[in-house]
Formats: C-alpha cells, sequence, structure tokens
C-alpha cells in the first residue's frame, strides 16, 4: 500500500527555510534556461567517459506528504533527467524518511551541473521506492527548457 505521496517538485536558484515558523521561500523559480553554446564544460559520468554539461548551479525541491497515520515511513527516491529525445542523461538518488508525526516533508536536493545534449524541453521524471517494495514506482514529472545562445 502506498504510503507516500509527491505533492509538487520545482526548480529554483535558492531556498530559505525560516527556523521559526518552518515556511520556505523559493529564490529564482526556474523553468528555462539559456545556455552559451561556449559555456558548456565537460562533465564526467560513472564510466569516466566525459560528456558536455552547463555549469549551473540549482535546488530540486519536493514536498511529500504521508498517507496514512503510523509509524515512521523509509523510501529511496529517484530523479532522472531526460533529454529531449528521450535518452536519460542524468540521475540522482536519495532517501527519505519521514517520522511518525510528520504528515510533509521536503526533500532539497543541489545540483551543481546538467547534463545537455541539445536544446529542447528535459524530463525531471521522480520515482520512488517504499521499504520493502522491489520496484519504483512513478511519483511524478517536471520540465525545464534548454536553449542554447
Amino acid at each position: 500500500m502506498k504510503k507516500i505521496q509527491h505533492v509538487w517538485s520545482i526548480i529554483c536558484s535558492g531556498v530559505s527555510i525560516d527556523q521559526t515558523s518552518n515556511n520556505v521561500s523559493l529564490f529564482n523559480v526556474i523553468d528555462k534556461f539559456a545556455i552559451p553554446q561556449k559555456g558548456l564544460v565537460k562533465m564526467t559520468v560513472k564510466n569516466g567517459e566525459d560528456k558536455p554539461a552547463a555549469p549551473v548551479k540549482f535546488n530540486f525541491l519536493t514536498l511529500w506528504r504521508r498517507l496514512e497515520e503510523g509509524g515512521e515511513i523509509n523510501a529511496e527516491v529517484m530523479v532522472e533527467l531526460f533529454e529531449p529525445h528521450g535518452l536519460m542523461v542524468q540521475r540522482a538518488d536519495y532517501t527519505i524518511n519521514i517520522a511518525e508525526k510528520i504528515k510533509r516533508l521536503r526533500s532539497n536536493v543541489e545540483w551543481r551541473g546538467i547534463r545537455v545534449t541539445t536544446p529542447g524541453t528535459y524530463v525531471f521524471k521522480i520515482s520512488i521506492k517504499e521499504k520493502g517494495e522491489k520496484k519504483y514506482q512513478k511519483a511524478g514529472e517536471i520540465y525545464l527548457e534548454i536553449d542554447f545562445t
């Protein structure tokens, strides 16, 4: 049974969380990058190969909510980045732990560069695998436009 729901994800240039109210402020919400063609750098991937990348730093913030009362919930999250032709070009993995009394959880992953192959619409696909499950389940997706200048 599904215990966690993806509410939303957003890309922005910075995040600040007020210590008193726990409210979050997002800075410069991003839905498009204009990247100078000559500004691309080489990013070394796991197999040692160099791939073109844009040296942009951004936060990938996600809000999760608990669907049932009860104990702690643990899950693995996978965020895959797909280029316009459907090729997966980058991936980030992390875990989330929602304590027993917590109803919502924000996860913030800082990306330091994005692999790019061509201008167009890139898709971040968010998947989750709750503790005890064997396969990841699709949780959501968001889009990012990349233009070369």
